[in-house]
């Protein structure tokens, strides 16, 4: 039945686990894709030396480790095989459906390119641009692509071209691992990072994580004993909950280096411990006990309960003072930790994407990126900009009726008029910040309670192209004065035409400007009037 030892041990218990959670489990077609995937790499072997099937294998088991559709684990099964293998598209659309062709497609390089003489960068360019216009239809597309991803990063070992190694690394830590930081999949960009990062800096990685290991052990004897008295004080009130502790990774230490221009020793807090409660309320009931009982740091304490990060990301935090020592507590219920670890996947988000308004303001951040790409030709530029612009560190504002904004660090009142619509933008005349009257160039930071004045007279200023942080706010300011210039120079365009027709005697009208027209290559009246208002026309 099977041709390799990977799916015959394993079937029973995919099987066992898809029937489990999916209703509309469908064995036959999940058969068919193993055998189409055994086959079609038949003859294939990946750097490793082993078998290439072994690759679809482990993306097949994450995504069914994350209790996705059964039609997403057969997209992770063959999303290869048109591009790898001499399984045809067309073989796949009739044997497997639209769906699953769809997915596959959006997951495929894009052939083409290699007949082009193009540099390696835009290809790259090119095939991201496919990939996120592709999940802005279906966010199943990037969880196979990090799925997929996940896997190459932990073999990359074996690639003996260490250049290509590092490439695959940096692109690797530059979008993908904040793509799964966005949806959520905590556990997944962990380990995207550390491993990109232990290549592209071996040695600043193995010091980084020798000062954890060392660390951890000195205070793992606190761990303990702060375990026992947090459990003590909970029992006393009847709060069931599960604490664990655990070691932050090397590249979130790396980052707070970065961040605080700082160096390692000055770094205290390389562990966390977590408390798992059964509910909402009880969370609240254990900062309260927690912060009773122990010193807390002033200004450390954060509540993304009520207010969530944009992948759905769910706790409190708060730093105490425990034997001279600082621990981070994060507290959180069973539910808030699912879906920190699982992200979008914990309660099959994506199926709702398009219906959920909760939903549809959480990606807001993917149809921007895919606005950003669709309008762009600079090439060499989509995946640094795009990576950049949306994958920077986040700060979340409100409007004065509660809504929550993301917006990139260091953002304005400007960067939020324009986030909210560009009209709003565009007529933005000034701004009150937690209700004080601010200059639009005011840094925002978090919890700001952000209201914007508007004014119908206001002219914006090009200024403001200085001071704004998203780069789609400048080219909404750009492109403005870019209109009121052409404007203009229409206006100019039909005034010089009824001058000369007054010269020459002839009456100004809609049939003249017709006429002229005709005598062009333009289409319309509006590139008339601004062709002989730039002098692009001659009198003639």
């Amino acid at each position: 039945m099977f041709h390799t030892s990977y799916f015959r041990d394993s079937y029973n218990d995919f099987k066992s686990a898809l029937k489990s959670y999916d209703k509309n489990f469908n064995e036959s077609l999940f058969l068919k894709a193993i055998e189409v995937a055994e086959t079609s790499h038949k003859d294939q072997f990946r750097a490793s030396g082993d078998p290439y099937i072994v690759h679809p294998y482990e993306v097949c088991k994450s995504l069914i480790d994350l209790k996705l559709d059964t039609e997403t684990v057969i997209t992770g099964l063959l999303h290869d095989v048109i591009e790898d293998t001499s399984y045809s598209s067309e073989q796949l659309n009739k044997e497997f459906g639209s769906s699953i062709f769809n997915l596959v497609n959006g997951l495929t390089k894009i052939d083409f390119l290699e007949e082009k003489k193009i540099t390696k960068s835009e290809k790259e360019a090119e095939n991201f641009r496919k990939l996120l216009i592709s999940t802005a239809k279906d966010i199943r597309v990037l969880i196979i692509k990090l799925a997929d991803r996940l896997h190459n990063i932990k073999t990359i070992h074996f690639f003996k071209d260490v250049e290509k190694r590092k490439r695959v690394s940096n692109e690797t830590l530059l979008i993908y691992a904040p793509l799964a930081e966005r949806l959520g999949f905590e556990n997944w960009k962990s380990t995207l990072e550390n491993i990109s990062f232990k290549n592209l800096h071996p040695d600043i990685y193995n010091r980084i994580n020798d000062k954890i290991n060392n660390t951890f052990k000195d205070l793992e004897t606190s761990f303990k004993e702060l375990k026992e008295i947090i459990d003590d004080h909970l029992s006393k009130d009847y709060i069931g909950t599960n604490i664990l502790y655990r070691k932050k990774n090397p590249y979130s230490i790396w980052k707070k280096i970065n961040k605080k221009n700082t160096d390692l020793n000055s770094i205290s807090d390389i562990a966390a411990v977590r408390i798992v409660t059964k509910s909402t309320r009880d969370c609240y009931k254990v900062l309260g006990i927690i912060h009773r009982n122990f010193s807390a740091k002033v200004g450390r304490t954060k509540d993304y309960i009520s207010n969530p990060k944009p992948n759905g990301y769910r706790s409190i935090h708060t730093d105490i003072i425990f034997n001279n020592k600082i621990f981070e507590i994060q507290i959180r219920s069973r539910a808030m930790n699912m879906i920190a670890e699982n992200g979008i996947a914990a309660h099959w988000r994506y199926k709702y994407l398009n219906k959920d308004d909760e939903n549809q303001n959480m990606y807001s951040w993917l149809r921007d990126a895919v606005n950003y790409v669709e309008e762009k030709n600079e090439k060499h530029l989509i995946v640094n900009r795009t990576s950049k612009q949306f994958f920077d560190e986040q700060i979340y504002v409100f409007s004065p009726k509660g809504d929550l904004f993301t917006l990139p660090i260091d953002s304005t009142p400007v960067d939020f008029a324009y986030t909210i619509h560009t009209d709003i933008g565009n007529k933005c005349s000034g701004a009150l910040v937690n209700g004080q009257e601010v200059p639009l160039s005011t840094k925002l930071v978090s919890g700001d309670q952000v209201k914007i004045i508007l004014n119908e007279k206001t002219t914006i200023s090009p200024l403001w192209i200085r001071f704004v942080k998203k780069e789609k706010v400048r080219e909404n300011i750009r492109y403005f004065f870019k209109s009121k210039r052409r404007r203009e120079f229409e206006k100019l365009g039909k005034k010089i035409l009824k001058y000369l027709a007054k010269s020459k005697e002839i009456e100004a009208s809609e049939g003249m400007h017709d006429q002229i027209l005709e005598q062009t290559d333009l289409k319309y009246k509006n590139k008339l009037f601004e062709s002989v208002g730039r002098g692009f026309l001659s009198r003639k």
